[in-house]
């Protein structure tokens, strides 16, 4: 029976090893989420607007007008004539042109954004100047090219009176002009006027 101790502890451990090699783990798919359906929209409620009556706008007196003469027709039809002539009311008179409207400014200092965007665009012009464009390298040619062209869209804008661009185009063409200005500097072969 000691014999049989250690073949049946063996077997015992044969037998768990081949039952777990078998089982093999299998990933959990999640399944499917089902599709959402749309909920039906809400009912509609409606309510009535109650729409108030214009009021009636005072009539002025009307001036002293010289009465009109009407065409009576001939005694001979007075049959004819059931309906009552129509009341002969003075038209309204029309409302006098008045000037036209002015611009709408929404930005409250107009004035001091346009006297930024001027001084930004004449300092821009100032340091345009100064470059040398035939000394330019072809991507510092382009900067001098956008900048003139941003002043002129500035220009245009102020005469828009569109101040808050035109403050920005010129900021643009101050910066860029300046920054040419100043690799100019540092080139000093490229600075021969």
């Amino acid at each position: 029976m000691v014999a049989l101790l250690p073949a049946r502890a063996a077997l015992a451990i044969l037998l768990v090893a081949s039952v777990s090699a078998c089982g093999k783990v299998k990933a959990s798919v999640p399944q499917p989420m089902p599709a959402l359906e749309m909920p039906a929209p809400p009912g509609r409620l409606i309510i009535p607007a109650t729409i108030p009556e214009p009021s009636p706008e005072p009539v002025a007196p009307a001036a002293v007008q010289t009465p009109m003469r009407q065409n009576n027709p001939p005694a001979t039809r007075p049959a004819e004539r059931s309906t009552p002539p129509p009341n002969a009311t003075p038209p309204p008179p029309e409302p006098t042109p008045s000037a036209p409207p002015q611009v709408l400014l929404t930005t409250p200092n107009a004035g001091d954004l346009e006297q930024k965007a001027q001084s930004n665009i004449a300092a821009a012009q100032r340091d345009l100047q100064k470059v040398n464009y035939k000394a330019l390298s072809p991507d510092a040619k382009l900067q001098f090219d956008t900048a003139q062209q941003y002043i002129g869209q500035a220009e245009t804008a102020l005469k828009m009176r569109n101040y808050v661009f035109a403050g920005q185009l010129a900021e643009k063409a101050a910066t860029l002009a300046s920054l040419l200005v100043k690799s100019q500097g540092k080139n000093p072969a490229a600075t021969s006027f």
